[in-house]
Parts: structure tokens; C-alpha cells; sequence
């Protein structure tokens, strides 16, 4: 190595701001799994989301898989500002939403199903429900 190849040398570590022996292209470990962390909580938020939306035709059953999402997301949206936990949050708000939709509507059908045969208890017999909806359906269309 030639003198002026080592002055750029004694320079370079001399100016680095991350210590004499320390290249500028490594980061800590810590911000890193820190970062990697964040990452793993978003795309459990997303995935939490993104299931809620295919489980909202289970009424209420898809919002025990969108508020964790929605939990989830936000956590990861504040430590790291990725697209993935934007994902989970509008994935996660979209599954919540669908499920009230989906649950106030089998609300509404079931109150009107019982009004229409006129028997409420009709309800705790599944079989018989059936029957006196299939009757139901028969006469009105036939």
C-alpha cells in the first residue's frame, strides 16, 4: 500500500462518525431485530385482517380475528410506518366492518322469519326452522 492510500485510510477512520474501527454500512444489531420485531407483529396484523374479512360471513365470529389485527397493525404502524401494517389496519377496519354488517343483517333476518311463520320457537329447533321456512318459500313462489 502506498502513502497516499493509507492517508485516505487514517482519514476515513480519523472522520467516521461511528468510531475509528467501525464501517458506515453496519448497523447495531438492536435496530435491526428491533426493527424485524415490528415487522413480525405487522404481518400478524395483516394476516388477522385479512382472515376476518374471509370469516365475516360467520357473523360475529370474524371481529375475534379483526380487533387483534387492528391491535396488531397498530403496533406495528407505530414502530415501523411499513406498508404491510397499513395493509393489516385496512384489512382489519374492512373485516370489522363486514362482520357488524353480516351480524345486524342475520339479526334482522331472523326477526323477520319469526314474525313471518309466527312461531318463535321455531328457534331452538333447527330441523323444524327449516321445514317451516322450505313450507314458507313453497307458497309463496308456488
Amino acid at each position: 500500500m502506498d502513502e497516499s492510500q493509507e492517508n485516505d485510510r487514517k482519514d476515513f477512520k480519523e472522520d467516521n462518525p461511528y468510531g475509528p474501527n467501525a464501517s458506515p454500512y453496519q448497523g447495531g444489531p438492536y435496530p435491526q431485530k428491533q426493527a424485524q420485531d415490528a415487522n413480525a407483529v405487522s404481518v400478524v396484523g395483516l394476516v388477522f385482517g385479512i382472515l376476518s374479512i374471509l370469516t365475516c360471513c360467520c357473523t360475529y365470529y370474524g371481529l375475534f380475528l379483526a380487533i387483534p389485527g387492528l391491535i396488531c397493525s397498530i403496533i406495528g404502524w407505530r414502530q415501523t410506518r411499513s406498508g404491510v401494517a397499513m395493509g393489516g389496519i385496512i384489512c382489519s377496519i374492512i373485516g370489522t366492518v363486514l362482520c357488524v354488517i353480516m351480524t345486524v343483517l342475520a339479526v334482522f333476518l331472523l326477526n323477520f322469519v319469526v314474525s313471518e311463520l309466527g312461531d318463535p320457537t321455531l328457534l331452538s329447533d333447527p330441523q323444524a326452522l327449516e321445514r317451516a321456512i322450505y313450507e314458507y318459500l313453497n307458497r309463496m313462489y308456488y
